[in-house]
């Protein structure tokens, strides 16, 4: 099974509460893929503590401490943890966690991964924002089979290391980061901003922000949380939205869309049947959907994107 699906799997699991079988997944999924394993120790301990096996999930995390592992206090204050930080061993697991984030933050650079265009006048240029506690290399494959090849694609990382492998966007100005990655870089126009849940968001603010000129947006499933952008609508961006109907930021989205349209702004919701928070399976066709549709909604740019 690939990762992807196991990802899916074990959280339909986990929103049935269903933990158990949910572990039972992780288990299997752990020999195949050795390069998650910070991912998954992670989701095992979550899920033991939901379990009410809460010392189990601290013994899974100290394991995990021995082979080098660690996780950053961000993601160590996840809900799922309570009762295990209950447990008097927690503030060692907690103080060697934050003594090897710290340390590799002092060496942390996060750069962009970049797929380039294969036409001989390329189409434009995707940048796409990962979601929170993602890896950047595997929001990358995922985005360069999906955007069509006339297309680049820029995907930068994020600027938060939550472990080894792991990142997310400052919860304020990741545009900072952003621009620090592409800092003289050029790419095709027109450039249109792209992102899953967190990502979605970070993209959104960007665009409305105005800080870089774009044409359109992809929002998949976008942790929107309480960022309110009714007085920037009018900046004109089209937005295309994809969220699914059992997604918990499903109502944030319905009413940004409310807002753009009264605005004036193109606006798509596409609203999927069945989907939770995460990513449609069809992003293929999705991205090229959001992509022609963009197209008929903005005017096309010259000279070259650049932040």
């Amino acid at each position: 099974m690939d990762f992807e699906s196991v990802a899916r799997r074990v959280f339909d699991l986990y929103g049935e509460q269903r933990y158990d079988e949910a572990l039972q997944v992780v288990a299997g999924a752990a020999t195949d893929h050795l390069d998650r394993d910070d991912r998954l120790t992670f989701w095992r301990a979550c899920l033991l503590a939901m379990a009410e096996r809460s010392t189990e999930a601290l013994e899974v995390l100290q394991q995990g401490l021995q082979r080098g592992l660690w996780w950053a206090p961000d993601l160590l204050d996840d809900s799922d943890l309570d009762s295990v930080r209950a447990l008097p061993a927690w503030s060692e697991v907690e103080h060697r966690c934050s003594e090897a984030a710290e340390r590799f933050s002092r060496r942390f650079r996060p750069e962009p991964l970049i797929r380039p265009s294969s036409a001989a006048v390329p189409a434009g240029t995707v940048l796409t924002f990962h979601a929170y506690a993602a890896d950047p290399v595997a929001h990358a494959a995922r985005w360069f089979g999906a955007v069509p090849p006339p297309w680049t694609v820029v995907v930068p990382a994020g600027t938060v290391p939550l472990s080894e492998k792991l990142r997310a966007w400052p919860r304020r100005d990741a545009a900072a980061g952003i621009g620090s990655q592409l800092h003289g870089l050029r790419f095709p126009s027109p450039a249109v901003l792209a992102g899953y849940s967190q990502g979605g968001g970070v993209a959104a603010d960007l665009a409305w922000a105005g800080t870089v000129d774009v044409a359109g947006l992809i929002l998949v499933a976008p942790a929107l949380g309480t960022r309110r952008w009714d007085s920037n609508a009018p900046r004109g961006v089209p937005a295309y939205i994809v969220v699914g109907e059992h997604d918990r930021f499903l109502q944030d989205c319905l009413e940004l869309g409310t807002r753009l349209h009264e605005a004036g702004v193109p606006v798509l919701v596409d609203q999927r049947p069945g989907l939770g928070h995460r990513v449609p399976e069809d992003l293929e066709e999705t991205v090229t959907e959001a992509l022609e549709w963009i197209g008929q909604h903005a005017g096309a740019q010259s000279g070259g994107a650049q932040m």
